[in-house]
């Protein structure tokens, strides 16, 4: 305002009533003048200051006078303001967590863009339930972003549907971010087939018995038990994948000891597969054999099934049953053809013949087939070769392996432990010979083999039958955030071959994606870990001629 007179004048500014309101404070409510009196010098200007407060959206309007003290001069103004609602806002409307277990976390990053040019205060809600978020109120400068996290833990195996609120000061209405996630639990259902009943059901971590009666030295019985897990609610969301879990086998003896599962020593048991992941609203068939090659009891041991990830009273609990034993000696076995003399020699190989239907009796001379079964790449699959030595003087038999009946090619995949095994002088019961021979499958499919145990008076041949398997799953292989760990892989081809390296979680990570092996040689795979949390998941390694890779369980240790 000017004052053009060569007199200063004293001013005012006083808020006009409407007749509508009752106290002029409530017409000014919204705008404050801040330069209510003063005085105007001659000559010069006088700025007139006034804010505007609004609390709601809509349009407002407030009359004031401008009035001169000591003179009859006033004037009345209208002042207008309208509201601008702040651009302020969450880089992203949802987050979408994964399905997770019950009691676990995640967390995933959102940001609040400020698009002002003055700070913002915001604070968040607190009642938020299964939803957590960090920094729970602040300030958030012009024209800059803040980042928030947003963890999700679920308490009960439900679907959760959250809206985060978020206020904003000078902002009428609440930012909201929704949250959508799903918690659930681990069940099972774990069922033993039977010939006479649909199936037995276990009870989940208590006692159940499962008895392979008597069995014969070198036969086997087994037993089939159907795992899944079977889904207590229907699933939101096709597009997430269904919930999975690991499971793996041990063998505890009568005191608690775990013991190793072997099926060509004791305890001559094993399982298929001692270990894996078992699929929600899925099924996985699991073969439990034994197949005793010696005299031997089961009594006492107890075979447990753990699920790692799952609560602590989480899986069954198998009391085994079961013994082996050797038949009599069968005397409707044929004596050997031709005549001999008193004192000769009773090993070699004369014609002996076999009853139909009877078991080999490992007599000299009498071919016996042995078989074998290993996934591809396996080391670890041996069976015994036994036959009686019947002289009064000791020998040597010297181990080789030859082409099978039929076959040109001598495969390499059937290697005997021993290059030779010697035999003490006989009685008049013999005495029982054994080499153990050692199956490693280059090859999918059936691959046969002759053993042939040849001394100075004779020679035992054995038929080799060896079935290779598709790569059965390992691990699992621990590996901490920041310790590249070497998981150690062998070619189990004759020839080279570049195999092809995959993780499928991106919280591990590889520092290749191909390595070339020579035939039968063995390199460590570096695998690292970056996950804030426990987190499981595999390395697959696929080969051009195999259809299925080779998987690694992999869990990682924040």
């Amino acid at each position: 305002v000017l004052n053009p007179t060569s007199d200063p004048y004293e001013f005012q500014w006083t808020p006009e009533e409407p007749k509508s309101v009752p106290s002029a404070d409530q017409t000014a409510v919204h705008f404050r003048c801040l330069t209510k009196r003063g005085t105007i010098l001659p000559g010069k200007k006088f700025e007139m200051l006034f804010e505007y407060l609004p609390t709601d959206p809509e349009t407002h309007e407030s009359r004031w006078i401008f009035s001169v003290a000591g003179k009859e001069a006033s004037q009345s103004f209208l002042l207008v303001g309208t509201v601008k609602e702040p651009k302020v806002g969450f880089d992203v409307p949802c987050i979408k967590f994964k399905r997770l277990l019950v009691g676990g976390k995640t967390t995933e990053k959102v940001h609040i863009i400020n698009k002002e040019n003055l700070p913002l205060n915001f604070a968040f809600d607190r009642a938020m339930g299964a939803v957590r978020v960090s920094p729970k109120q602040g300030v958030i400068g012009p024209g800059e972003s803040l980042a928030v996290d947003v963890r999700f833990q679920p308490t009960e195996e439900k679907f959760y549907n959250v809206n985060v609120v978020c206020n904003i000061k000078r902002k009428q209405k609440p930012l909201l971010l929704n949250i959508k996630g799903e918690g659930y639990q681990i069940h099972t259902q774990l069922v033993v087939e039977e010939a006479d009943s649909e199936g037995r059901e276990l009870r989940n971590n208590m006692k159940e018995l499962l008895d392979f009666g008597d069995v014969q030295v070198e036969e086997k019985k087994s037993f089939t038990l159907k795992l899944s897990s079977p889904s207590k609610i229907p699933r939101f969301d096709d597009e997430q994948l269904p919930a999975r879990y690991y499971f793996l086998w041990q063998l505890r003896n009568s005191f608690g000891r775990v013991i190793t599962l072997h099926s060509e020593k004791p305890p001559y048991l094993s399982i298929t597969p001692e270990q894996g992941v078992i699929t929600q609203d899925s099924e996985t068939t699991i073969i439990i054999e034994y197949s005793p090659m010696d005299l031997h009891k089961l009594d006492g041991a107890t075979l447990q099934m753990r699920i790692p990830s799952g609560p602590e009273d989480t899986g069954y609990n198998l009391t085994l049953g079961g013994r082996s034993f050797r038949p009599p000696a069968d005397p409707t076995l044929t004596e050997p053809k031709g005549d001999t003399e008193e004192g000769a020699a009773k090993d070699g190989n004369f014609p002996y013949e076999e009853v139909a239907g009877k078991k080999p009796s490992g007599l000299p001379g009498l071919a016996k087939t042995i078989i074998f079964k290993a996934p591809l790449g396996s080391t670890d699959c041996s069976r015994p070769f036994r036959f009686h030595h019947f002289t009064a003087n000791p020998a040597t038999f010297t181990a080789t392996v030859e082409a099978a009946p039929g076959q040109k090619a001598v495969t390499l995949d059937f290697v005997p432990e021993a290059k030779e095994v010697k035999a003490e002088a006989a009685g008049p019961d013999g005495v029982e010979v054994c080499i153990n021979v050692r199956f490693q499958p280059s090859a999918l499919g059936e691959i046969r083999a002759l053993l042939v145990m040849k001394s100075d008076i004779g020679e035992h041949k054995a038929l080799l039958v060896g079935y290779a398997q598709p790569p059965q799953p390992q691990g699992p292989v621990d590996i901490a955030k920041g310790k590249p760990t070497n998981v150690d892989f062998q070619n189990p081809f004759m020839e080279p071959v570049e195999f092809s390296l995959q993780v499928d979680d991106p919280c591990f990570q590889l520092t290749q994606r191909a390595i070339k092996l020579d035939g039968k040689k063995t390199a460590p795979i570096p695998v690292s870990f970056a996950g804030d949390r426990v987190q499981q998941g595999r390395l697959l390694i696929s080969a051009p001629n195999v259809s299925v890779p080779w998987v690694i369980f992999l869990q990682g240790n924040a």
